[in-house]
């Protein structure tokens, strides 16, 4: 991070502290319950209804690893992890050290890095990963637990981080990933008994229309965003779907749009490869592009214009080149392992053969070049289209 980069959001820090009031006053004045209709009237994506797919989601390891959650083990950056429980959300979950006081200056401050506070790590458990394994053991289960284990959880962590005022406040693309995180779990829990009633679901707006406030304020700039422009972009876009009667609800729907095409098109090369020269970044912002890209599918309308898959498709070729079909995975360039929607998956190649599953799936009329096995994420999106695929119709067709 540059000297300027860094002055510029050290200018928006203190300027922020001047409108804290203000900002939690207006989410409660605008975001009312009617604003998560889109949330509450279905499921925002889609969701195994079949034998089949049910019985495919259950084998996958979710609900394991949900209770696993339960008991203070967490994944982050693909590896568990234990907690102490209840869950300290200013504490680096790896070393322990407490990041209670970053609030008072920058992240990036030497003073934390002295004290072994790892602020990727503390941002990676605050993008709320877990509560998409939870949500989604609801939908499975139907066990109540679990709902009301995604609503205490949230309150817990509002609690904890009122806004603007902590280091879970202090990125863009973090508060991005984390109303994602949010929405699906809300999304998979919208009839849970004994959770869905007013002031739950007037806190839900309040919290979601403040993440919407923090990320258009914050918006990276497009020369220097790279894929942090992308991920705020995908969760503005998504805040605007689901709080359609708020004012500034048009507005991020079509900056969150408008910029995730662009990274599109800046971020993967025309030959496909990756912009930033990291193969992770790559498949991270495919997986973005696409999650966002089905939402307005089932709205009836297109994320991407018809150039822009065209440049989706050239990546899963060009990813499906470098890993030998998604069977060798040799990475380059940075990377933290970090995935998205749900916590990462426990090796490299399970992570990139559920990214070419996910493009070629979305890519349609494109050859298969990978070895395609259904994954977890890819029936969630597309369900039994993902499962009709044999295990050996990569080697069939090659």
């Amino acid at each position: 991070m540059g000297t300027a980069e860094m002055a510029r959001r050290t200018g928006r820090r203190f300027h922020d502290l001047g409108g804290l009031r203000g900002a939690e006053k207006e989410a409660d004045r605008l975001a009312r319950p009617g604003d998560l209709d889109r949330i509450l009237e279905g499921p925002l994506l889609p969701e195994p209804a079949s034998e089949k797919e049910i019985e495919f989601a259950r084998a996958t390891g979710l609900i394991a690893r949900a209770d696993a959650a339960i008991d203070g083990e967490f994944v982050l950056f693909g590896k568990a992890v234990r907690l102490k429980l209840p869950v300290d959300w200013l504490a680096d979950p790896l070393s322990g050290a407490s990041a209670e006081k970053v609030k008072r200056l920058p992240v990036w401050n030497e003073h934390y890095c002295k004290k072994g506070i790892d602020f990727r790590s503390v941002w990676e458990l605050n993008r709320l990963q877990f509560l998409v394994d939870w949500a989604r053991a609801y939908r499975l289960t139907g066990q109540e637990r679990y709902a009301h284990l995604v609503a205490s959880h949230i309150q817990s962590w509002m609690t904890a981080n009122p806004y603007g005022r902590t280091v879970n406040w202090s990125s863009a693309l973090e508060a991005g990933l984390r109303s994602l995180s949010i929405i699906i779990a809300l999304s998979c829990i919208r009839d849970a008994p004994g959770v869905w009633d007013k002031s739950f679901a007037q806190r839900m707006a309040c919290l979601l229309y403040l993440h919407g406030i923090f990320i258009s304020n914050h918006f990276s700039c497009p020369s220097r965003g790279l894929n942090h422009l992308a991920g705020e972009a995908a969760a503005l876009s998504w805040l605007g779907i689901c709080l359609p009667e708020i004012p500034e609800a048009e507005d991020w729907r079509e900056k969150g749009k408008w910029a995730l095409e662009e990274s599109i098109y800046r971020l993967i090369r025309i030959d496909g490869g990756a912009f930033e020269g990291s193969l992770h970044y790559l498949a991270f912002i495919c997986r973005l592009a696409v999650l966002t890209g089905v939402i307005y599918d089932r709205l009836g309308e297109h994320l991407v214009s018809e150039h822009a898959c065209e440049r989706m498709s050239r990546a899963y070729r060009f990813l499906c080149a470098v890993t030998d079909g998604g069977r060798s995975i040799s990475e380059f360039g940075d990377s933290d392992s970090a995935s998205f929607p749900a916590p990462a998956p426990a090796t490299a190649r399970q992570r990139y053969l559920s990214t070419l599953n996910l493009l070629w799936l979305f890519c349609k009329d494109q050859d298969l070049l990978h070895d395609f096995r259904p994954d977890e994420e890819s029936l969630w999106l597309f369900g039994e289209k993902a499962l009709d695929r044999e295990a050996d119709s990569f080697e069939k067709e090659t």
